[in-house]
């Protein structure tokens, strides 16, 4: 009975040991817990910022024929149409022809006014010859002087007369091309036929077959966008893409936006037959330009520097930028990817750990 009561005793005690070691144990890792949290009075947590290109700008616009033009038809009656709406067509290609019956009664009086002139020339011919044949026959004795006279002044008549003819000819050829007319394409692209609601005439128009998608930009984000800039349109409905190019940049704003206080300027992007006239795209022109938050750059001893992160530690690292709005445009020194301190300050030496 008194061994069992001493050996209970001994349990007891050997789980209180135990105990009191794990309590301590745990006290401690606690302790050593809290203490690698806090950091010491002279350090700084420093972070990292990776170096990357400003956001793409993006536009939204709609796809649209590069040209477009109203055709006007020739004076006159259709005769024959060659083209029917949404055809497509080469330029220089006949689209229709016209009669014009006004033309016809001016050809009628033109060809009689010809035949007329030409009569008197044939008049005005044989007087000529006549004269001719007159100072032929007459004796050296007698006087020649009014005859030759008569004659010189029937020959400058002659003259004049068929000038006249020629002009009559070159009238009557025109007025023949004015009365037969044909209406052909000024340049390739697809006709559009409409009727006009006032006179019910059918009227005529040509898209070209070259599209551009046609947006615009405002002035803040003008500097953003120049002619030849790499531009990705996005056809909304379908997904479909295509890499290009802006292709023109206003100089002169479209209009003003009065209540917001600003311009815009239009600009067109070329697009290919991916895409169809009346689509609404997105265009995201990518921007070239890297920006540094004005708190990772340090000016030491005239010059600008930024501390790169290398392998968790910092380095040393000098850049060249330009300053504006707040962040600093980088110039050279650094490629996007690469990683920098983000809140550098003097305390900062090369080796430092980063987070």
């Amino acid at each position: 009975m008194e061994k069992e009561t001493v050996s209970g005793k001994k349990n007891l005690i050997i789980a209180l040991i135990i105990t009191f070691v794990l309590v301590v144990a745990l006290c401690v890792a606690i302790v050593f817990r809290l203490h690698a949290r806090v950091p010491a009075k002279d350090e700084r947590p420093y972070q990292q910022y990776v170096v990357k290109y400003a956001p793409a700008l993006v536009e939204s616009g709609k796809v649209a024929a590069k040209r477009t033009q109203t055709l006007q038809k020739p004076a006159g009656t259709v005769q024959k149409i060659f083209v029917q709406n949404g055809d497509e067509v080469k330029k220089d290609e006949v689209l229709l022809t016209t009669n014009n019956k006004e033309i016809a009664s001016k050809i009628t009086t033109a060809k009689q006014e010809l035949l007329k002139t030409q009569r008197d020339l044939v008049v005005q011919k044989q007087t000529i010859a006549n004269s001719k044949t007159k100072l032929a026959a007459m004796n050296k004795n007698e006087s020649k002087d009014n005859l030759s006279l008569e004659l010189a002044r029937d020959q400058n008549t002659y003259q004049d007369t068929e000038a006249d003819l020629q002009n009559q000819r070159d009238q009557l050829n025109q007025l023949y091309n004015q009365q037969e007319e044909e209406l052909k394409a000024p340049f390739s692209g697809v006709i559009s036929i409409t009727n006009d609601d006032e006179t019910g005439q059918a009227q005529y128009s040509l898209s070209s077959s070259e599209m551009e998608a046609q947006s615009s930009v405002s002035e803040y984000d003008y500097d953003k966008l120049h002619s030849g800039a790499e531009a990705t349109v996005k056809a909304l409905a379908n997904g479909k893409k295509q890499t290009t190019t802006v292709k023109f940049l206003a100089k002169i704003p479209a209009k003003a936006m009065s209540k917001k206080n600003f311009s815009i300027y239009d600009f067109t992007v070329p697009v290919d037959h991916r895409f169809m006239v009346g689509q609404s795209v997105q265009i995201v022109i990518p921007q070239k330009q890297i920006k540094l938050p004005s708190q990772t750059i340090l000016n030491e001893k005239g010059q600008t520097i930024v501390y790169l992160v290398i392998h968790g530690k910092a380095k040393r690292h000098a850049v060249k930028v330009e300053k504006q709005n707040g962040f600093y445009f980088l110039r050279s020194g650094l490629q996007p990817g690469q990683h920098i301190v983000a809140n550098p300050d003097k305390r900062l030496k090369d080796g430092a750990k980063v987070n």
